[in-house]
């Protein structure tokens, strides 16, 4: 057979799907050696149209490899015909009418059949390209346009190229990249069909657009770039005219990013010919330009969307010549001109952008097409970026790894083993002393090492396969250790040990240093593993301690990790130290590390990275030293210090993750560096969005090697809640980021089940998500009752974790309050609180922090007790007694004073209640709130409670007839305190309201309008109701400022009703939410009383509602017995109620209990007696006298 048709029946199989590419690139390969010729993608191509030059032998090799089958090849060979085509010849198309793909005079047969083709109906010529040409066409199955693409070439390489790019274009699916529908052949000749793209290059539309519009699409297209990027695809042709923009119906633009015949995949051979330039020169990337194949990744795609941004911007490629050959001399030897030389009147940011992107050096581009993208949106909102010039030194070092080969890489991979060797392996195994088999054990460690370092050095992959086999040989091994001589015993474990080291399992590899050093195995090589793993054991628990919330807990923690971890640490490092050559300066920099030296362990740890240039670790190690010392800074609080190291620790794990490009330690300690920087910008009011933009870049850095980390989703749990946190306190949403922090922090769980650390980071995240779900009024119990389970489950998992205990006791307080806000008896779980909070002390009676918890429970509990006729005296004693201690213990703990203020104000209220004087213990409650303002000005609470103890005073003067203007002035001004220090405050603005409306029924009882004072409430609640619509508070309230506003109404000529209702649906709604509410029963009794007079004043009857306002008055005193006024309202009620009685025994009847009434309830108030006076004589006329109402 002819070669000529036997390289058209390869295609044709290729296009059908019978043939693979793998499949016929092997097949090529077999041939090639079979007549001892190199393969054809090695030899020139001058880019015409021939077939492969001995088809019909790569087509025998084919068949006979059994690839192709025999009478398939004679059906396709019978359905071609006998003769091959004819190149078509070029002539553009003028005739709007479908004709052949290629010029029409070359095929005019295949016009007509194109014209006759029943799958799709073309209407015109798009455009003609170097491959193919691209027609409009109609299907009529789906009822859409298509774009389709025809290839006029017939050679089988550009068949390959054809099919590659449909294939890898249908597998990046993003809303800005053109999709492939199908790909099939119409009588032979391939063709992809694709999305119809109705809109110009985004060039042609550069005099349309402002700056700001470019920059927009640049970060959409990096965004499909991106999607491209994460299938492990390279476009490798990125350029204006590849980059479509397609107006929208709202006029909205939307770009895509077409044409991936360039495109490879990462792990591809490719087809690209050695020496051609594949790529727009104007727009290629230096490493293009010298056409080679290798170095070639996403980051020339990074250069592309630089050059087409600055050609964007500017209206001229960066780097352009007169010819062809003269632009790639351009991009070879030259610099661009920086971008505002061209256009001053841009922003510096996107210049420092744009300039990264044109980086002549891959590895001083942005490192993803995400990173650019996110860059470019921060100089849109004038934020600041992510990209800083890199200091000389990285410039030496990328300058010397740029001309590294894979041999050089192998080797360094076995230097870095010996010198690790030097402290985790630095002796040989002593064979004479040992049994051979703990010699063949050994070296069997050391191949499993070896294998991971390979693994660890190789391009950024995940290795979770790599570590997974690790693990199960190591496992292996470990039986067979347990089994052991005492002779071999120690070697075994030594060696288990620093395998164990190798997969960052610190645990285990201590586990069996330990036993290998009881079993006397104790040289310097076991010593300084065994201070490596204790020390890595110590900084996870310093990080994880870093996140408890509490100081002082936070410090004990800090101290009693110490004690277990850093201290025999340091005793083995200590005696490690000298004991390994070639490794003593990461030794001592290790020593120097856990004594706090840090600027020792910087200068020793550079020393070692020196030594050996492949020493990753070393370049670990700077990272840590560095950012304990801006831990450091950060306490003293030297914030600018504190930045100063975190940069230069990121730079540090950076270079590590450089040499290293697949080991997860160096990309996770880079992704809790960040999530430390993100904490320090938190806590010092910093830019906490880019913060956690740029931890969210690093955490997936990490993810694409070790994506089953525990502790690294953890870093995305703190990355999340974080940001949470900024978000509630700016006024915005976190419920997104609470989500996304609890589902990182099941990650965690998943992947390491038995750490309590990752239990209680879940916890810890339920807990996080059900405050902010009890700030919007969203039942909280769900998320609280999820922080149960985790934190019980970290408790179980490691008994003497205070914080997990600590954290449980607030959980269940947490939900103790929940429950008591619905009316429920939230004693069970106030108790459950104290016993794990008494649990803490027990481990450590020196925590003040707990101690004040536990004072903190205690008032809740007195709440409870108050609004249900308790006397809280005893509770409140007990719980002022836990603060007191807390205090003794440490005099400037802020939350010690405020939850004894608390406990204050709660039993001056009870006084207040019983109509004793209350004012000793409000002063000292004012004085414990200062002081606790004193000590941290942010604590809104404390000036919410403070505000409450003024408004309590006011209404204290109001039932004594007093004026309570000043006093409500002071308690308004506390409140809106407390709004500016936390604008999500409900409760600064509910007592807000409440405290004006004090004033309203003053005004009202004074005979003046109270308009003012309630349109200020009214104003108040409105913003409450913003925060949490669904309080039962806040319903209260406003009933209270409506109840007030009817009354005023009633006056003469006025039409109040429309007013009651209001207040009459707010009670019921406070009612609904809370049913158990003694103080939104009776504020329904007082509206019902209070319409049922002004109904009688219409001549109405009001019987409904005074037999409501009854039922609502006498369910008020069930609930709590102490409320005297629940007994003022009923009173008022039945004398109303004795008033519309046309029974005379009834009226008697209603009056006298009335009378009874009142007379229990004046000595509970008889501050009352100038409001009560009246109805009682009223009510004992009507009941025949003072003797006859007696009971």
């Amino acid at each position: 057979m002819e070669s000529a048709k036997a390289d058209r029946i390869i295609q044709l199989a290729l296009v059908r799907g019978h043939l693979s590419a793998a499949a016929l690139e092997q097949a090529r390969q077999n041939h090639a050696r079979q007549d001892h010729a190199p393969p054809n993608d090695t030899q020139p191509s001058s880019g015409a149209d021939r077939p492969h030059p001995d088809a019909a032998g790569l087509l025998d090799t084919l068949i006979r490899r059994g690839c192709l089958d025999e009478s398939l090849v004679r059906r396709l060979a019978e359905e071609l015909g006998g003769a091959p085509r004819t190149p078509p010849t070029g002539g553009p198309l003028t005739d709007p009418t479908p004709t052949a793909p290629a010029g029409d005079s070359g095929d005019p047969a295949f016009g007509a059949r194109m014209a006759e083709w029943d799958r799709y109906r073309v209407v015109r010529l798009l455009g003609r390209g170097g491959m193919g040409e691209v027609f409009l066409a109609e299907d009529p199955r789906l009822g859409r346009r298509v774009a389709i693409k025809f290839l006029h070439r017939d050679d089988l390489e550009t068949v390959e190229r054809f099919l590659q790019e449909a294939r890898i274009q249908a597998r990046v699916q993003h809303e800005h990249v053109c999709r492939v529908y199908e790909v099939g052949d119409l009588e032979g000749r391939p063709f992809i069909a694709m999305q119809y793209i109705d809109g110009p290059p985004v060039a042609a539309l550069r005099n349309e657009l402002s700056w700001e519009e470019m920059v927009r699409i640049i970060i959409r297209a990096a965004d499909a770039l991106q999607a491209a990027h994460r299938e492990g695809l390279v476009h490798r042709d990125v350029k204006p005219g590849n980059i479509l923009v397609e107006r929208r119906a709202d006029g909205a633009l939307h770009p895509y990013v077409v044409d991936f015949g360039l495109a490879r995949e990462l792990s591809a051979s490719g087809l690209t010919v050695t020496g051609a330039l594949l790529g727009t020169p104007a727009y290629m990337s230096p490493e293009q330009a010298r056409g080679t194949r290798e170095g070639v990744d996403r980051r020339a795609d990074i250069y592309g969307l630089g050059a087409t941004l600055y050609d964007l911007l500017t209206g001229v490629p960066p780097l352009a010549g007169p010819t062809a050959v003269a632009t790639v001399v351009r991009i070879l030897s030259e610099e661009p001109a920086p971008l505002r030389r061209r256009a001053p009147d841009l922003p510096p940011d996107l210049e420092t952008v744009v300039m990264k992107c044109l980086e002549k050096d891959p590895a001083r581009r942005y490192d993803s097409a995400f990173a650019v993208a996110r860059d470019l949106e921060a100089v849109l909102a004038a934020e600041p970026i992510l990209a800083r010039p890199p200091s000389l030194r990285q410039r030496a070092v990328k300058l010397v790894r740029r001309h590294q080969t894979s041999a050089a890489v192998i080797a360094a991979v076995a230097a870095v083993t010996l010198v690790l060797g030097g402290w985790l392996a630095a002796e040989k195994w002593r064979l004479q002393a040992q049994a051979r088999r703990a010699a063949e054990f050994g070296q069997e460690v050391s191949a499993i090492e070896q294998t991971l370092r390979v693994a660890y050095f190789a391009p950024a992959h995940d290795v979770t396969a790599e570590e997974r086999e690790a693990r199960a040989a190591l496992v292996r091994l470990e039986r067979q250790a347990d089994a052991m001589a005492d002779a071999a015993a120690g070697p075994g474990h030594y060696a288990l040990g620093r395998g164990f080291l190798a997969l960052r399992d610190w645990a285990a590899a201590r586990r069996h240093l330990e036993r290998a050093w009881t079993a006397g195995y104790r040289g310097g090589e076991v010593a300084g593993a065994l201070g490596q793993a204790l020390g890595a054991l110590y900084l996870e628990e310093m990080d994880r301690v870093r996140r408890i919330r509490g100081k002082e807990l936070r410090e004990a923690q800090e101290a009693a990790i110490g004690r277990a971890l850093r201290e025999p640490a340091l005793g083995y490092l200590t005696r490690a130290q000298g004991s390994a050559a070639g490794a003593s300066d990461y030794v001592a920099a290790t020593l120097a590390l856990h004594e706090s030296r840090w600027d020792e362990a910087l200068v020793r740890a550079r020393r070692a990275a020196a030594h050996t240039r492949w020493f990753f670790e070393a370049w670990v190690l700077q990272g840590r030293a560095l950012q304990l010392r801006a831990g450091a800074a950060s306490g003293r609080g030297d914030m600018a210090a504190a930045r100063r190291d975190l940069d230069a620790a990121a730079a540090a794990f950076d270079e590590a993750t450089a040499i290293a490009r697949s080991a997860p330690t160096a990309f996770v300690e880079r992704a809790v560096n960040a999530a430390q920087r993100l904490e320090l910008e938190a806590v010092s009011g910093g830019d906490v969005p880019a913060a956690f933009a740029a931890g969210l870049t690093a955490w997936r850095q990490a993810a694409a090697v070790a994506p089953h980390d525990s502790r690294l989703h953890t870093q995305r749990a703190v990355l999340h809640w974080r940001l949470a946190e900024y978000q509630a306190n700016s006024g915005e949403d976190p419920a997104r980021a609470l989500d996304e922090a609890v589902a990182a922090a099941r990650d965690a769980v998943r992947a390491d089940p038995a750490n309590d650390d990752a239990h209680l980071n879940l916890g810890q995240a339920w807990w996080r998500r059900a405050e902010s779900d009890q700030g919007r009024g969203v039942d909280a119990r769900p998320a609280l009752r999820e922080a149960v389970v985790a934190l019980t489950r970290a408790v179980e998992l490691n008994p003497d974790s205070t914080g997990a205990e600590n954290s449980l006791g607030l959980v269940y307080w947490t939900l103790a309050d929940t429950e008591a806000a619905e009316g429920k008896d939230p004693r069970p779980n106030l108790e459950r609180a104290l016993q794990h909070l008494d649990g803490v002390i027990r481990i450590n009676p020196r925590l003040a922090t707990v101690h004040s918890n536990i004072g903190g429970v205690y008032s809740s509990i007195g709440t409870w007790e108050i609004s249900h006729g308790l006397d809280p005296t005893v509770t409140h004693e007990r719980g002022a007694a836990a603060c007191r201690q807390a205090m003794a213990i440490n005099p400037v703990l802020p939350h010690a004073w405020i939850n004894l203020a608390n406990i204050q104000l709660r039993q001056g209220s009870y006084l207040q209640q019983l109509n004793q004087d209350p004012r000793p213990l409000f002063r000292e409650a004012i004085e414990a709130y200062q002081k606790a303002i004193g000590l941290n000005p942010r604590f809104a609470a404390g000036y919410t409670n403070l505000g409450t103890i003024y408004q309590r005073l006011a209404y204290q003067v109001l039932l004594e007839g007093g004026d309570p203007a000043a006093l409500v002035s002071d308690a308004v001004a506390w409140y809106r305190r407390a709004q500016e220090v936390n604008p999500g405050s409900l409760t600064a603005f509910v007592n807000e309201g409440a405290a004006h409306t004090i004033l309203a029924r003053y005004v009202l009882e004074s005979g003046r309008d109270p308009t003012a004072p309630l349109a200020a409430a009214r104003a108040a609640l409105t913003r409450g109701r913003a925060i949490n619509p669904n309080s039962p508070s806040l319903h209260r309230e406003w009933a209270d400022a409506a109840l007030v506003q009817a009354r005023w109404n009633a006056r003469p000529g006025g039409r109040p009703e429309a007013v009651f209702d209001e207040a009459e649906r707010a009670a019921g709604e406070a009612l609904r939410l809370n049913p158990d509410s003694a103080d939104a029963a009776l504020c329904r009794a007082q509206v019902r009383r209070h319409r049922a007079a002004w109904e009688l004043v219409c001549r109405r009857r009001p019987d409904r509602w005074i037999t409501g306002g009854i039922a609502d008055a006498t369910r008020t005193f069930e609930i709590d017995p102490e409320q005297f006024e629940a007994l003022a309202v009923r009173a008022a009620l039945r004398l109303l109620q004795a008033q519309v009685e046309r029974n005379p025994e009834q009226a008697h009847l209603a009056a006298s209990a009335a009378a009874d009434d009142l007379h229990a309830a004046l000595p509970k108030g008889p501050f009352l007696d100038r409001s009560l006076a009246p109805l009682l004589a009223e009510a004992e006329r009507m009941a025949g006298g003072k003797e006859g109402v007696r009971r």
